[in-house]
């Protein structure tokens, strides 16, 4: 297109143009010219006048051809004379532009299609001492609008190698000059997610394009603009090839029987695998491709079995190709699980009268393939943490040290095999030698009452384990005489009766085993509580003269030991009274003379038992002394 063109119908403030649509003929182009030459150097002398300036220079639309521009003029000091609008920086391709608004507008016609195209706006400015000068350029790059664009033809696959697949199209056939690039798409046939890249020349080369597969592929051509053509789409297979070998493989569960086998799909060429070559020790199959989509997302899976318990296998897995080429083989090592070993046919266990040890044997089965990771020996005695101990495979006895004396400890014996799965327990019991225990400690009496104490200890401290009853001594100390023995199993905490008030006892405890081996006595002391005593006995006379009469009497029937003194008093009929402190109660029978009566007189004697805490009731008598 001639650039003369472009001007032909613009002229500077036409009113059939209307002020933003502006026309300009070629010699307008050379006066202005010419005149932008020479203000070129005028412009430096003025450039401190604060000319006026543009802001906001830009494209605000195009058409089929032509570009619109816009912009604000904010004025200076001098006023403003017009526009010269110069194209792709040739001089040759400018024009003079008369807008005196603030906002102004002009639509370059006659355009290529598809091209950028580069405006700079000079504002021109009159001064009266010099006449016009250049003001400050505005520049702006702007884009005609895109012919529309055929679709690419002749897709075809120009060949296949290492890096990738080669696709080769045609241009399309009108306005191929207004496209940008090309989008090139791909995606395995069935599948709903594309691959895509773009490439400038009308050929690709796609390295995701894997052997053996069948895609979908589209060419799309895209403009400057980002308008895309109509595409051309076709359906490529690539060429056959041998697939890698299987990725991620993993050994699965393993029972005593089978083995599972895990792996992913190859990562190269995938799409030409066939089948799996799995082989694992003696045994050989073929195994069609499989699909697990739960646990850990793999691809494949396999059983292989059945196989011998106790064993090692080494498993080599094959990716076969639809060809029947093998990729190479992946190796994983496995043993299968041992079976539940057999219990031992018997199990002996001996204290051997030791008093800290017990020794354990046990019998052995010959044929049991998957016995072979030892025995473990537990023992309890139910007191304490149950403790076990390995014994390497090849024994059959164990001697269990540091045990407790006078202890029955629960004996069990498991077979294990060398992944630790146990047989079936077998258990037996014994007990370990006696030894004497301790004495009890904590020995109190914590409540007394009259004829009952209630004592309270504890265990011994040393082999408590030992006791199998406690031997209690109740000795009466006024009397020097046992009172009564009595076993008991525990602490006693019961009520000891039958005993008697205001007396000193000596209770002795000590432990006892089973097999009568006896501890140390352990003694504690306590007089049993006050009481008031029950009248005295058998107030009489004994023995009767002229002026004395002896009195006699019998200790209270109950609670005796509680009389501390006897109150006896007498009065005469003749009114004389006295009365005397009897502080000797120890004796069964007590007689008292009483001198200094009158002859012939009667007399009333009384008499009572006292205690420290209260006294009994008074029993009299009467009697008379003789007559001169």
């Amino acid at each position: 297109m001639e650039w003369t063109h472009l001007f032909t119908r613009l002229v500077c403030c036409s009113s059939s143009a209307g002020p933003d649509r502006f026309q300009i003929t070629r010699d307008g182009i050379n006066s202005a010219m010419k005149t932008f030459v020479f203000l070129v150097a005028v412009f430096t002398v003025y450039a401190e006048q604060n000319p006026g300036h543009i802001e906001n220079f830009i494209q605000t639309d195009s058409g089929d051809g032509s570009i619109t521009l816009e912009w604000d003029f904010v004025e200076g000091v001098d006023p403003l004379e017009k526009y010269t609008l110069m194209v792709n920086n040739d001089p040759d391709y400018t024009m003079s532009v008369r807008c005196p608004l603030s906002h102004c507008s002009v639509t370059v016609d006659y355009l290529d299609a598809c091209t950028a195209y580069k405006f700079d706006l000079i504002p021109f400015f009159t001064e009266p001492s010099i006449g016009s000068y250049q003001g400050p350029v505005a520049t702006y790059t702007g884009f005609a609008d895109d012919d529309p664009v055929t679709s690419p033809s002749n897709l075809v696959v120009a060949g296949e190698d290492d890096t990738g697949t080669t696709l080769q199209w045609d241009a399309p056939a009108e306005n191929a000059g207004c496209v940008d690039h090309y989008e090139v798409c791909t995606k395995p046939q069935g599948s709903e997610e594309s691959v895509c890249e773009s490439v400038e020349d009308t050929s690709a080369t796609i390295s995701s394009l894997q052997a053996c597969g069948t895609y979908d592929v589209t060419v799309t051509p895209v403009t400057l603009s980002g308008n895309e053509g109509p595409s051309v789409a076709d359906t490529i297979t690539t060429e056959d090839g041998v697939p890698g070998p299987p990725t991620d493989v993993v050994v699965g569960i393993i029972t005593d029987s089978t083995i599972d086998l895990k792996w992913n799909d190859p990562l190269t060429n995938p799409l030409c695998l066939w089948e799996f070559s799995i082989t694992c020790g003696p045994i050989t199959k073929l195994v069609k491709p499989g699909y697990l989509r739960a646990e850990e997302e793999y691809d494949n899976y396999a059983t292989i079995g059945p196989l011998d318990a106790c064993t090692d296998y080494q498993c080599d897995i094959t990716a076969i190709g639809k060809s029947g080429t093998p990729s190479t083989p992946v190796t994983v090592f496995a043993s299968t699980n041992e079976t539940d070993p057999l219990a031992p046919p018997y199990v002996h266990v001996d204290s051997d009268n030791s008093t800290d040890s017990i020794d354990v044997t046990w019998g052995t089965n010959s044929d049991d393939k998957c016995a072979g990771g030892g025995f473990v020996i537990c023992w309890n005695d139910g007191l304490h943490l149950e403790e076990c101990a390995d014994v390497p495979a090849g024994t059959d006895n164990f001697t269990i040290p540091d045990l407790s004396p006078c202890s029955r400890y629960d004996i069990s014996v498991n077979v294990v095999t060398p992944d630790g799965t146990s047989s079936e327990t077998v258990t037996e019991s014994t007990t370990t030698a006696d030894i004497v225990p301790g004495p009890v400690t904590n020995l109190m009496v914590t409540d007394v009452a009259e004829t009952g104490v209630r004592l309270s200890f504890d265990p011994p401290t040393e082999e408590p384990q030992c006791v199998k009853e406690y031997d209690i001594r109740v000795i009466n100390e006024d009397l020097r005489r046992l009172v009564k023995p009595m076993l008991a199993e525990g602490p006693v905490t019961d009520f000891i009766t039958g005993l008697e008030a205001c007396t000193n006892y000596l209770f002795k405890v000590r432990a006892i085993t089973a097999t009568e081996k006896e501890g140390p006595w352990t003694e504690v002391r306590q007089k049993t509580a006050d009481s008031t005593p029950s009248d005295p006995q058998q107030f009489s006379a004994k023995e009767i003269t002229t002026s004395s009469i002896t009195v006699e009497w019998y200790e209270p029937a109950t609670y005796s030991n509680c009389v501390t003194e006897y109150l006896l008093s007498w009065e005469g009929a003749s009114g004389d009274s006295d009365s005397q402190e009897i502080t000797s109660t120890s004796t069964f029978k007590s007689e008292v003379t009483i001198d200094g009566l009158n002859a012939c007189e009667s007399y009333t004697f009384s008499l009572s038992a006292k205690s420290t805490i209260g006294e009994s009731h008074v029993v009299t008598f009467t009697a008379s002394t003789l007559c001169a």
